[in-house]
Order: C-alpha cells, then structure tokens, then sequence
C-alpha cells in the first residue's frame, strides 16, 4: 500500500515538474532567438557603416560627389531602417540631401574659361559648395557618435 501511495504521488508531482521543465526550455529557446537576432542585426550593421564612411571620405577628398556615388550609396544604405532606429534613417537621408545640394553646387558652378549662363551668381555657388564641403568635414565624428550605440556588444536592439 505504501509503494502505491509513493507512485500516485510521484505521479501527481511529474505533471508540474515536466510543466516547469517545459516552460524553462521555452524560455531559453526564446532568449537565443533573442541573442541569435541581436547577432544578425550586428553582423549585418557594419556594411551600412562602411558605405556612409566610404562616401563622406570620397566627398571630403574630391570635394564634390558625382549622381553615380549618390546612387551608390544611397543603394547601400538602403536597408539601414530595418536595421537600426529611426534616428540612423533620418541621419542617412540628411547626408544624402547635403551630397545632393553639393553635386547640384558643383554642377552649376563656372569658372572664367567656360561660358556664364544668364542669372549665374559665382559667390551663391561657391558659398554653397564651400558651406556643403564643411558639412561633410564635420561628419567624421558624428556619424561615429550616431552609430556607436548599435556596435556596443549586448542589448542593442
């Protein structure tokens, strides 16, 4: 009679035991998923860093940017608001309009050798290039700033 009570209530405590144990793998299946997206994200996040680096650099050194590196890193960038925050999509697009205003600087601008259309004003256009040239020199710093968060190891979601 004793062996019987042990095994009903051996039985009566299995059920919530293999409850708890199912929960608690759940939970763990959960966490890595969680840890294995947070891994994506981060393994994918450098490619659009290098991109933005990549045009700022090619923009200080030429100190004009061409529709083609325009498209290109816009391209390259493309994805970046399913990657990161808001703020990185908003940062991205403010980097594209400031190349955007120095190709059209650049494509206007005239020097003395070439022919001046009617309502060219040199010092607009100079003063615009020379105002877009200083935005992107300054963007080194910031766009790491901006970034940071997203490559610190952890929560960074």
């Amino acid at each position: 009679m004793c062996i019987e009570q042990i095994l009903d209530a051996s039985k009566a405590f299995l059920t919530p035991l293999i409850a708890i144990i199912a929960v608690y793998i759940a939970w763990q299946q959960w966490q890595t998923s969680k840890k294995k997206l947070c891994f994506d994200l981060y393994e994918k996040r450098p490619a659009i860093f290098s991109a933005l680096m990549e045009f700022l650099a090619i923009v200080v050194r030429d100190l004009k940017v061409t529709p083609a590196e325009l498209f290109k890193f816009r391209d390259a960038v493309y994805h970046a608001e399913f990657i990161f925050g808001k703020e990185i999509r908003l940062y991205l697009d403010e980097v594209y309009e400031h190349g955007a205003k120095l190709q059209r600087f650049t494509g206007e601008y005239r020097d003395r050798d070439q022919i001046i259309p009617e309502g060219y004003n040199h010092n607009t256009i100079v003063d615009g290039m020379h105002s877009e040239a200083e935005w992107f020199v300054g963007q080194f710093d910031v766009a790491r700033a901006r970034f940071k968060k997203y490559f610190t190891l952890g929560d960074s979601t």
